[in-house]
Formats: C-alpha cells, sequence, structure tokens
C-alpha cells in the first residue's frame, strides 16, 4: 500500500549512496522480510514459505542491483549473455563483459545461457540458504543453450550478500 503512492521509478540514495529506484527498494525490502523470515521461523521451530509472487519481485529488484555486486576480479575478461527466466515472472538479460554487468528487458544479441528458475529456491540459493546443488538436483534451476555450462558460473560473478 504504501508504495502504490509512490513513483516507482523515482531515484533515491541506499547503501553507500547506491541509487537505487524506490520500486527496487521495495523489491529489496520483500527479500529481506522474506529470508529473515525464514531465518527467524527456524530458530523457532515454526512453519514457514516464500510465496512465490514475493519472490518474483525480489529477483526483478535485485537484478536491477546486479552492476553494484558485480565482483570485479572474478568477471574480469569474462563475456557472456544469459536470459534468465523465472517461472511465472518475466525473462531478463544479463550480460558480462569483462568486468561490467549489464541487465535488459529484451535480448542484447545472441545468449549464450539459459536459466529457467523457480523463484523461490533461486532466492534461497542467491542468500545462501540453499545450496545450488540442490536447486540443480531439484530441477528448479535448469540452464541450457549454446554453452549451459555457463548455468555454474553465474552467480560466483557476484559478490555475495
Amino acid at each position: 500500500d504504501l508504495l502504490a503512492a509512490e513513483d516507482l521509478e523515482r531515484v533515491v540514495g541506499w547503501h553507500g549512496g547506491v541509487p537505487i529506484s524506490i520500486g527496487a527498494l521495495g523489491a529489496v525490502l520483500v527479500n529481506e522480510f522474506e529470508i529473515h523470515g525464514l531465518d527467524v521461523a527456524q530458530a523457532a521451530g515454526r512453519p514457514w514459505t516464500y510465496p512465490q509472487a514475493h519472490a518474483l519481485v525480489a529477483i526483478e529488484g535485485l537484478l536491477s542491483l546486479a552492476p553494484h555486486y558485480l565482483d570485479k576480479h572474478k568477471s574480469a575478461g569474462f563475456r557472456a549473455t544469459y536470459e534468465v527466466r523465472p517461472k511465472g515472472g518475466r525473462p531478463a538479460w544479463v550480460r558480462f563483459d569483462d568486468g561490467l554487468v549489464t541487465v535488459h528487458s529484451e535480448a542484447p544479441g545472441p545468449v549464450d545461457c539459459r536459466l529457467n528458475i523457480d523463484p523461490v529456491m533461486y532466492a534461497l540459493v542467491a542468500f545462501g540458504r540453499r545450496s545450488k546443488w540442490e536447486a540443480i538436483g531439484k530441477g528448479k534451476v535448469v540452464a541450457w543453450g549454446r554453452r549451459p555450462w555457463l548455468g555454474l558460473k553465474f552467480a560466483s560473478m557476484f559478490i555475495p550478500t
């Protein structure tokens, strides 16, 4: 309700002065509540669910922050374009180009690796609550395309949060 009254494209300062849109900030907050809600629920021995709709919002917002979390050392010399397809959500194209990353709403050229992801599992893997091997083994993250092996490298291009 609070975000409904806001201009979601308006940019504000975030951690360390990183510019972030109000919409992306809302997405980050949704993810924070869900991820740490899991932590609290587990500590209390209570059930917990992370709704897919919340995970979709979170992933979209977090992708907009990708350039700020890029590991410049690991991504140096790396060039690839990924299509990230969250189940039930909009695809995004993420291009790595020698220490730079950009996120696009349309394919910026040939795609090297396509990732079909379950949004909840992806959020849990991205924030260290589940293993990428568990996600792969359960078919929650599937890589395919010209260079599917690059699917294993995607998350490692970013600084863990």
